[in-house]
């Protein structure tokens, strides 16, 4: 008997605030374990984000990603993931250490402000978001490192099943 050895998943859904990542989840992978930063500002029933909570928010994000993959599960993350991309970039990289083949889904949707963002923090995000082109030569490095590393996952932009990317890789199908 022939075993096939399954690389895990993870699906990164990034957008402004607004652009529907939440909706896009739920609507495709619902059977998958979904970690979104919607969920730390989440408190009893009500949503609270601020600026200031911003990166605290983004640390329980990464640490949730950290503690979620040790396990291999196929997973959805969902986030702005703008500015410097460093929370992206880590991440990716958390995945990748951990054996994930990522697919990177950028939204740009505009379903309105359902959150209560301030203007000018969306304004903000939205002149400091990363768009994906910007991403390329990144995401090389970090696969570069990947392969040298032996790891056997990889990163690109797609959605899980339907690859459509700048670095090669293999969906684990």
């Amino acid at each position: 008997m022939e075993s096939k050895i399954t690389v895990p998943r993870m699906q990164i859904v990034r957008g402004l605030p607004g652009a529907g990542k939440s909706t896009f989840v739920r609507t495709n992978w619902p059977h998958l374990l979904n970690l979104e930063f919607d969920q730390f500002c989440q408190r009893e029933g009500n949503y609270s984000w601020g600026r200031s909570r911003n990166a605290e928010g983004q640390e329980w994000l990464r640490r949730m990603v950290a503690e979620v993959t040790g396990y291999g599960f196929d997973l959805t993350v969902a986030g702005v993931f703008a500015g410097e991309s460093e929370h992206l970039f880590n991440t990716i990289r958390t995945a990748l250490l951990s054996g994930y083949n990522v697919f990177i889904k950028t939204l740009d949707g505009n379903f309105g402000n359902t959150h209560g963002v301030r203007s000018e923090d969306f304004e903000r995000m939205k002149a400091t978001f990363v768009p994906d082109e910007a991403l390329g030569e990144t995401l090389g490095r970090l696969n570069e490192k990947a392969e040298a590393l032996g790891l056997p996952g990889r990163a690109g932009f797609g959605i899980m099943g339907l690859t459509y990317e700048v670095t090669p890789m293999e969906d684990s199908e």
